[in-house]
């Protein structure tokens, strides 16, 4: 995530620049739908520089990452990460005690 808002910066910026000094060439080579391509990837980079934009916003200010409130005084990395992982382990113990019920059970000699 750290390296998206500049490459979608730089996606915006670089169609941009090239749209406006090869729009005249397009228009009068391609037609005007070469000019409405152009124009849908600017949308596009839009689009994507704001999409990136908010995600950063909104995990500065701690809005959109979903803290459980023991892990408020922790910082932003540590918050996410050491939840994730924790709750990933319980997932996978959960799993494993559910194959080990099923492994246990008798067999009734059906197979599918």
């Amino acid at each position: 995530m750290s390296r998206s808002l500049p490459l979608a910066v730089g996606f915006l910026a670089g169609v941009g620049v090239f749209l406006w000094l090869a729009g005249a060439v397009l228009e009068a080579q391609f037609g005007p739908a070469a000019i409405l391509a152009a124009y849908g990837a600017v949308a596009l980079g839009v689009a994507c520089t704001a999409y990136v934009t908010v995600r950063r916003v909104e995990r500065l200010l701690g809005s959109g990452s979903g803290d459980a409130p023991a892990t408020a005084g922790a910082s932003g990395s540590e918050r996410g990460e050491g939840v994730t992982v924790e709750l990933a382990a319980l997932d996978v113990e959960r799993e494993v005690d559910q194959l080990k019920a099923e492994r246990s059970r008798p067999d009734d000699g059906e197979r599918p």
